[in-house]
């Protein structure tokens, strides 16, 4: 792919499609890149989500060894959080040509830098939250309950401000000179005037995620569901309903899971790469600048072996 497919100025609907003709032209080479790590996100998030599975043998065994209990769920839940990053940088690799583990730094810089304002976000809305509790005098289940336009109204408004950090997310990584933090107003600024196509972007493709989600998601909720009905009837003197076979089948079912929604992410954020360039190519035209090297779905499989070339 050249620069001069993404630095295109694009409508949403040609951001869309773009993502999904590359998604489909280049999926085996990009799921043989990627399967390991994917795999790997699959089988400890299985593991983690067993732990937190609503069945009297886990119950019991989580209150006889806590210690124990807390120890696997830490592990698995890190080494979950460390695979994605692997497979992300992996895959950012295809796209950017850098070495796996430049690209591992800026994933695993991305993610703290956007775990950090995600906790800023959720302590501001918590404060807000428990100031107009004790103003209006009134237990929180009501307080949303009684202003649940308004809540609606400020979340709304807050996705659209938090929306231009996907613009400077992907320029983090795209652009090799580019720093999170050093002119974060101005690149702030510049994504913020193109918020209209960001919205409109988002919203599109965010739709199309949510169903293939749903889809992908519903046989293991149903499964959840029936579990959690069971476990509730056993606590209550019922007999199990299940098969004894059903924390494996949860299990398997969740691998499959994960790793389906894990490619079907990788096709949003291909929308948000194409969106990304589109708006470059905008400022480009308007100010004479230069376009940073896109020469990109070539993939080293190692730092100093020759790239693979995606067609």
């Amino acid at each position: 792919m050249d620069q001069e497919l993404l630095y295109k100025n694009r409508s949403v609907s040609s951001c869309i499609f773009a993502a999904y003709k590359l998604m489909g032209e280049n999926f085996k080479n990009i799921f043989r890149v990627t399967w390991l790590p994917v795999l790997l996100i699959g089988i400890f998030g299985s593991l983690f989500m067993l732990l937190n599975v609503q069945d009297e043998r886990i119950l019991s065994t989580a209150i006889a060894h806590p210690a124990i209990y807390l120890t696997l769920f830490a592990i698995f839940l890190i080494a979950m959080l460390a695979c994605s990053v692997w497979a992300s940088a992996r895959f950012l690799s295809m796209l950017n040509e850098r070495p796996v583990k430049q690209n591992l730094i800026r994933v695993l810089l991305l993610s703290l830098n956007t775990f950090a304002i995600c906790l800023v976000i959720g302590l501001l809305i918590t404060g807000a939250v428990f100031l107009l509790k004790r103003l209006l005098k009134c237990d929180i289940p009501t307080l949303l309950y009684d202003n649940w336009l308004v809540f609606m109204i400020a979340a709304i408004i807050l996705l659209i401000l938090l929306l231009p950090l996907t613009y400077i997310s992907v320029r983090y990584l795209f652009d090799e000179k580019a720093h999170f933090w050093t002119n974060f107003l101005k690149n702030y600024a510049r994504g913020f005037r193109h918020i209209g196509f960001l919205f409109l972007t988002f919203v599109i493709a965010g739709i199309i995620t949510a169903v293939l989600g749903f889809i992908i998601y519903l046989p293991f909720s149903i499964l959840v569901l029936a579990q959690s009905l069971s476990t509730f009837g056993v606590l209550q003197g019922d007999p199990s309903g299940m098969p004894g076979y059903i924390l494996p089948l949860m299990g398997i079912t969740y691998l499959v899971t994960v790793i389906l929604l894990w490619y079907v992410s990788i096709y949003l954020f291909l929308v948000f790469i194409f969106m990304y360039g589109s708006i470059e190519r905008q400022r480009s035209d308007r100010h004479a600048i230069p376009l940073a090297p896109a020469d990109f779905m070539n993939y080293p499989t190692t730092d100093h072996d020759p790239a693979n070339p995606i067609h």
